[in-house]
């Protein structure tokens, strides 16, 4: 089994900001329902596999 670090919220809140990225265009390029993706940015959802989703999206547009 393949072991790649997954971003935490507060991982993923920095690395859309550094890269300009908002969070409706991540929702609408990941497919994640706004709502939700932003209890997963604060934290209130642990969201394995949506935090999972996004980091995968994050390394595939650059070095996360």
């Amino acid at each position: 089994m393949q072991s790649k670090k997954i971003l935490s919220a507060a991982e993923i809140r920095a690395e859309l900001a550094r890269r300009k990225i908002s969070k409706a265009q991540l929702s609408r390029e990941t497919g994640i329902y706004y709502p939700y993706l932003i209890e997963v940015l604060q934290g209130h959802q642990p969201a394995t596999r949506m935090r999972t989703r996004i980091t995968e999206y994050l390394m595939k547009e650059g070095c996360a």
